[in-house]
């Protein structure tokens, strides 16, 4: 029996204030990294990402 094993990307993204997080990003869930930042809430809400990761709104 084959199990996957999934591996964490450990990312370290610095905000607009110059303060580091440091984040796990998960391989098996195809999260580009708009994404990961929106789902750690490391934006205020409607500053990132409010095209939807089509590089439209200009925020990333």
């Amino acid at each position: 029996m084959n199990i996957a094993k999934t591996m964490d990307v450990k990312i370290t993204i610095i905000d607009r204030e110059g303060t580091a997080h440091h984040v796990d990003a998960q391989t098996d869930m195809a999260m580009n990294l708009m994404e990961v930042i929106r789902s750690y809430e490391l934006a205020p809400e409607g500053t990132i990402g409010i095209c939807g990761g089509m590089a439209m709104c200009a925020s990333c």
